[in-house]
């Protein structure tokens, strides 16, 4: 097993229609959300609005929890 350490200067961020994601973990390494080629990926994101669609990702499992504030 390899350990990889990555600084903040390495991660993807990217605005989104509710706030900011940044995107910590991607596997396979090459794959590309855009190209939705991964088997799993693991992301941060800031909710700055009340109400937003999330992106469409047939086939994706997404499992949400909240880091910082309510779920009101």
């Amino acid at each position: 097993m390899t350990i990889e350490h990555y600084k903040n200067s390495d991660l993807i961020i990217n605005n989104w229609s509710g706030g900011i994601t940044t995107q910590l973990a991607i596997y396979p390494k090459d794959a590309n959300y855009k190209k939705q080629n991964f088997q799993f990926r693991i992301s941060t994101a800031t909710v700055e609005i009340e109400e937003s669609v999330f992106t469409k990702l047939p086939g994706v499992s997404r499992k949400l929890m909240i880091l910082n504030g309510e779920n009101e």
